[in-house]
């Protein structure tokens, strides 16, 4: 037979446990609403300032962050713009090479120009 006190201490676990899963269930849920405003801020942006502030904004590590760093990249389009964003991508990342690859033919249609002018 249980003593009184045994079913209390289970009383206060079961408490404590249901409390703990409110607490979860909220952050969850914040996490989840977090994403959903970094997605419709990514959504929004319509030039790099937007999209800078959209990806500081973004949880780290989510897909939101791929997205943000994809349309930052196509937003970018001096070579000051493409640099920050490259470097904000990890390294060995799809995202760093898509920005390499901009930056690169940034500079061969900077080339092109100043051929095409000085020919």
């Amino acid at each position: 037979m249980r003593s009184h006190s045994s079913a209390r201490t289970r009383d206060e676990a079961i408490a404590e446990f249901c409390a703990h899963s409110k607490e979860s269930i909220k952050w969850e849920a914040a996490r989840l609403k977090w994403r959903q405003f970094s997605a419709e801020k990514i959504e929004d942006a319509q030039d790099v300032s937007a999209i800078r502030v959209a990806y500081v904004h973004t949880p780290r590590g989510s897909p939101e962050e791929k997205r943000a760093l994809l349309k930052w990249i196509s937003l970018a389009t001096t070579s000051e713009e493409i640099l920050e964003v490259y470097w904000e991508t990890g390294d060995m990342t799809p995202e760093q090479d898509l920005a390499r690859d901009k930056l690169i033919a940034y500079f061969d249609d900077l080339i092109d120009e100043y051929k095409t002018a000085h020919a």
